[in-house]
């Protein structure tokens, strides 16, 4: 499973390699807000078809292949990642190098000329800023990721709320955050901010992040003391597992939801829409099909 959706995901690099292809400088930004929209409505996708999951039969007959409201979405992914590799195999068409005049370009002769066409054009790139471009990328895919894996455990933790009330709140959330995200999206495509350089873009979105983990700090003025499991609280933080939850502090949940919300809502896609336009102008009129896969 996760080998296919791994191969299937691969379609994704192919539409960022095109959008160079069929864009000019000044449009980049717009394009790749209008891919990264795609990707936000993932967001809102998600927590969607785990709730209409929720109505579905489970089956957990095949230990392999289980069906309910956690995997649901998971085979959905996999099944629209194969539809959209089918579709760019058969519907999107490889751009024809250009040979050398009075030179016909055939087989391996094709292939080799692509192939030194990018190395030559990468060995006048600007190695440091693409270095950094490279780094900041990795730096904000795992930012991202990271938040999205420690909400649920930590909303557990802290919301002293049963299992599937924290699943219907962080779920809710994320919706939330889904919306505000496509706003966001949209506001770089339909409005001037799509002729805003990629740079103040990008600055906007580590201001977002970094005000986010400052203010998800337990400072005293905004925080409350983790509660223990106990009789009296059965959906505590069970400090016998979790010696920390004793001393542990917390932002109250709504006053840091309220502001974590759209911070996180706003950050997420600036971040890759300015990352994203910033790479593909470094990489400049190439080929990019295979430094867009890195």
């Amino acid at each position: 499973v996760f080998f296919a959706q791994s191969f299937s995901e691969g379609s994704l690099n192919v539409i960022r390699s095109m959008i160079p292809r069929v864009s000019t400088k000044a449009d980049r930004q717009a394009a790749y807000s209008i891919l990264n929209g795609a990707l936000m409505l993932s967001i809102i996708a998600g927590p969607g078809i785990q709730f209409g999951a929720s109505f579905l039969p489970q089956m957990k007959s095949v230990s392999w292949l289980q069906l309910t409201s956690f995997t649901y979405p998971i085979w959905t992914a996999l099944l629209l990642c194969i539809i959209s590799t089918i579709i760019i195999s058969v519907r999107m068409a490889e751009s024809e190098p250009i040979p050398e005049k009075g030179k016909k370009m055939t087989g391996n002769g094709r292939i080799k000329g692509k192939v030194w066409d990018i190395r030559l054009r990468y060995l006048r790139l600007d190695k440091i800023a693409l270095s950094l471009v490279l780094f900041e990328k990795i730096v904000s895919s795992v930012r991202f990721s990271a938040i999205l894996a420690v909400v649920t455990p930590f909303m557990e933790t802290i919301l002293n709320k049963s299992k599937d009330t924290v699943l219907t709140i962080v779920t809710a959330s994320q919706f939330v955050v889904g919306v505000i995200s496509i706003l966001a999206v949209a506001a770089f495509v339909l409005t001037p901010l799509r002729k805003v350089r990629a740079s103040p873009v990008l600055l906007f979105s580590l201001g977002c992040t970094f005000f986010m983990f400052l203010y998800s700090y337990p400072w005293p003025i905004l925080s409350d003391p983790i509660t223990v499991k106990s009789q009296d609280n059965p959906d505590g933080c069970d400090a016998t597992h979790l010696e920390w939850c004793a001393n542990q502090w917390h932002v109250k949940v709504w006053y840091w939801l309220p502001v974590i919300i759209p911070l996180f809502g706003m950050a997420m896609p600036t971040s890759f829409i300015s990352l994203e336009t910033v790479y593909s102008k470094l990489l400049g009129n190439i080929d990019q099909n295979l430094m867009q896969g890195a």
